[in-house]
C-alpha cells in the first residue's frame, strides 16, 4: 500500500512540475500535503505500530481535510490519511450512518392534499375478514 501512496504523491508532484499538466481538483491538494515531505513508511506502519508521527504531521497540514475526503470517497482501507487510522475512519463511517434524530423545529412542513388542505391519508393495511 505504500507505493499507492507514493504514487499518488509522485504524480501530483511531476504534474505540478510539468508543462501541459490538465488540473485535477481530485488529487492536486496533495501538492500542498506535508506527508509528502515525510517519510511514507510513517503513513502506512506495520499492524500494531505506532500511528503517532503520522498524525502529528497530518495535524499541520493544510491539506488534511482533503486528504480525508479523499480516502472516504475512495475506501482506502490502509494507512493514516486526513489524521485518521483505517479504524478511525470505519468509525467514523460508521457514525455518520446512524440515524440522526431531527429537530421538528427544523423538520420540512407536511405535504398537503391540495383538494383537502390535509395530509393525504394512509392505506389500511387491514385485510377483509
Amino acid at each position: 500500500m505504500i507505493g499507492r501512496k507514493l504514487q499518488l504523491i509522485s504524480v501530483s508532484m511531476d504534474a505540478v512540475g510539468s508543462t501541459g499538466y490538465q488540473f485535477d481538483p481530485e488529487i492536486d491538494w496533495q501538492a500542498k500535503a506535508l506527508c509528502s515531505q515525510t517519510d511514507p513508511e510513517a503513513f502506512f506502519p506495520e499492524k500494531g505500530g505506532s500511528t503517532r508521527e503520522a498524525k502529528r504531521v497530518c495535524m499541520g497540514c493544510e491539506v488534511r481535510d482533503d486528504c480525508l475526503d479523499y480516502a472516504l470517497k475512495h475506501n482506502e482501507r490502509f494507512g493514516i490519511w486526513g489524521g485518521l487510522s483505517e479504524r478511525e475512519r470505519r468509525q467514523l463511517i460508521k457514525s455518520t450512518k446512524a440515524p440522526r434524530v431531527v429537530d421538528p423545529a427544523d423538520a420540512p412542513p407536511p405535504v398537503l392534499d391540495p383538494a383537502t388542505d390535509q395530509p393525504p391519508a394512509t392505506p389500511s393495511h387491514k385485510q377483509a375478514s
